[in-house]
């Protein structure tokens, strides 16, 4: 090598990087790597879902939030799947911009006589919507309470940023028609001789898989037959006037389905509602 070559690299510093800098690359290299490891990794231990949380959108996700995370491939094309399933509020953080799909559910109304009504779905499924950069606030609703000698309460809204979706209405407290589902409405009753079907909730697949949501509770039936909640996870009213079989089951959780009623005049209890959920996809 040219002698003026040498002088001018040990006057500008050797071109070699010393130890400590290649020690310092090698370790920022494997950190990336187990950053990037952790957030392909959507089966995630609580631990490592609030590391990603902590480290933001340096984890490598493109946004970060919800109870489940999962991958899946809807008519051929890759999306990622969050959702919101504990009551309560919580946060989407968007890391880039996105075109999203999403379904808000609100919880389900209590039984009381007649069955609860449905939470409120909106959807935007086949319509994406575009969501810049930042938190967005998420807030699943909770269920009304299933109540005792005709007291209930009402379901809770959900919303995902500026969306929101009612909660449903508490049963009637004094006959026994069952609850509106989000397809339709529940059977009409005079009394409690002979109660009502909850009425129908409607179909979503924003999971990759068909899923029926929102079903009203069916009323009280003191003669029988027992009256079905509606398709959606809307609650059986209860049967006759006496526990346990006048209790009225309550509405699935996460579905935002009414709570099946119970006669005023009897002891039973009517069902609770069942929760809301809030679910949100976008394209890989």
């Amino acid at each position: 090598m040219p002698i003026g070559r040498r002088r001018r690299s040990r006057q500008g510093g050797s071109r070699l990087a010393s130890p400590v800098v290649i020690g310092a690359l090698v370790l920022a290299a494997l950190s990336a790597a187990v950053v990037g490891a952790r957030a392909a990794n959507l089966s995630l231990s609580t631990s490592n879902a609030g590391q990603l949380a902590l480290e933001g959108c340096d984890s490598g996700l493109t946004a970060i939030g919800g109870d489940r995370v999962f991958d899946i491939d809807d008519a051929e094309v890759a999306y990622r799947v969050h959702v919101f399933a504990t009551v309560g509020a919580a946060t989407l953080l968007v890391c880039q911009p996105l075109d999203v799909e999403y379904v808000v559910v609100g919880g389900g109304g209590g039984g009381r006589a007649g069955g609860g009504d449905a939470g409120a779905l909106v959807s935007n499924l086949g319509a994406t919507s575009r969501w810049m950069e930042g938190s967005y606030a998420v807030v699943v609703g909770s269920g009304g309470s299933g109540g005792g000698a005709g007291l209930a309460g009402n379901g809770t809204g959900s919303s995902f940023s500026v969306v929101s979706a009612s909660g449903g209405t508490a049963g009637d407290p004094v006959v026994c028609s069952g609850g509106d589902g989000v397809g339709g409405s529940g059977g009409t009753a005079s009394n409690c001789v002979a109660g009502a079907g909850g009425g129908p909730g409607v179909t979503n697949a924003i999971t990759g898989a068909a899923a029926v949501y929102g079903g009203g509770g069916g009323g009280a039936d003191l003669n029988g037959p027992r009256q079905a909640g509606g398709s959606g996870g809307g609650g059986q009213g209860g049967l006759g006037a006496t526990p346990p079989n006048a209790n009225g089951a309550s509405g699935t959780a996460g579905l935002g389905a009414g709570g099946g009623g119970a006669a005023p005049a009897g002891t039973g209890t009517a069902g609770s509602g069942g929760s809301g959920v809030v679910i949100v996809r976008y394209r890989l």
